[in-house]
């Protein structure tokens, strides 16, 4: 039933919901593909590890040597290193 002249046409609303859930879907496929397509960022073994320690004496008989650690902390209270 509509007012005046006016006639809502049920296959033309169908029609254009049909449309706008297509578009929708479309756009969120591909918002998804790109997300997952970042390109990844070269990192290195010291990234995340702020803390840098130099520690001669490290090696056995190389007493010269430098060691390089790179420490985190980590829970507990505790601080975690890679040589």
């Amino acid at each position: 039933m509509g007012i005046g002249i006016f006639k809502p046409n049920t296959g033309f609303i169908l029609f254009l919901f049909l449309n706008l859930f297509l578009i929708y879907s479309i756009q969120t496929a591909v918002g998804a593909a790109m997300e997952e397509n970042k390109p990844i960022m070269a990192t290195k073994p010291s990234d995340g590890w702020t803390l840098h320690i130099d520690a001669k004496m490290h090696f056995p008989g190389k007493s010269d040597m430098i060691a390089h650690h790179y420490c985190k902390p980590v829970a507990g209270g505790l601080t975690q290193c890679q040589i």
